[in-house]
């Protein structure tokens, strides 16, 4: 492994520092059955994913 390459425990407690760095917290998510979210699409955070949702298609 090079210095440039991290397991994913090391990329994870990274973003953990930086988060407790920055004091961010995650926005709220309204949550339906199943565990699927809904996405609000007058809220400016989730407006990309909801008018782009080809792209984020999965095949559940």
């Amino acid at each position: 492994m090079t210095s440039q390459e991290k397991t994913i425990q090391e990329l994870l407690k990274q973003v953990d520092e930086l988060q407790k760095k920055l004091n961010i917290k995650p926005a709220p998510m309204k949550e339906g059955t199943g565990g699927r979210l809904f996405i609000d699409p007058n809220n400016q955070e989730q407006w990309e994913w909801y008018h782009n949702d080809e792209e984020y298609d999965f095949d559940l």
